[in-house]
C-alpha cells in the first residue's frame, strides 16, 4: 500500500492545487540553478569546474528522465487513474508534456553557464 501524507489529498483532489505544487518544485529548481550558474554572488564561492560538473550532472539526469517520460510507457497508469484531478488532461499526454519540459528546461541554464564562463575566460585573458 502506498504511503500517504497529509497534503496528498488536497494537492491531488483538484487541478489548481496540483499546479501550485508543481510551481513550488519549479521555483526550488530555479533557485538551485541560480546558485549553480552564479548569477548572484554567493556567501561561499563554488569553483567553476564544480558548478559545470554539477550542472552537467543535473542536465544529464533531466535528459534521461525526460526521454523516458517522452518515449517510454505510461508510468503507473493504474495509480494515476485513481488520483487524477478533475479537469486534468489525458494522463499519457500529460506525461509526454512533462517529458518534453524535463528535457528542455535545463537548456537555458546551460546557455547561461556558457555565457558566464565565456565572460570569465575573456576577463582572465585566456
Amino acid at each position: 500500500m502506498a504511503r500517504t501524507y497529509p497534503l496528498d489529498r488536497p494537492t491531488t483532489a483538484r487541478y489548481a492545487p496540483h499546479l501550485l505544487t508543481e510551481l513550488l518544485f519549479f521555483g526550488i529548481g530555479l533557485l538551485v540553478f541560480w546558485a549553480l550558474a552564479a548569477v548572484d554572488p554567493l556567501p561561499g564561492a563554488i569553483p567553476w569546474a564544480a558548478r559545470a560538473r554539477l550542472l552537467a550532472t543535473v542536465t544529464a539526469v533531466h535528459m534521461v528522465l525526460g526521454a523516458f517520460l517522452l518515449l517510454g510507457p505510461a508510468v503507473a497508469p493504474d495509480w494515476l487513474s485513481l488520483v487524477v484531478p478533475s479537469g486534468a488532461p489525458d494522463v499519457l499526454a500529460d506525461q509526454r508534456l512533462a517529458g518534453a519540459v524535463s528535457m528542455l528546461l535545463p537548456l537555458p541554464a546551460l546557455a547561461l553557464l556558457a555565457v558566464r564562463m565565456t565572460r570569465v575566460l575573456a576577463r582572465d585573458g585566456r
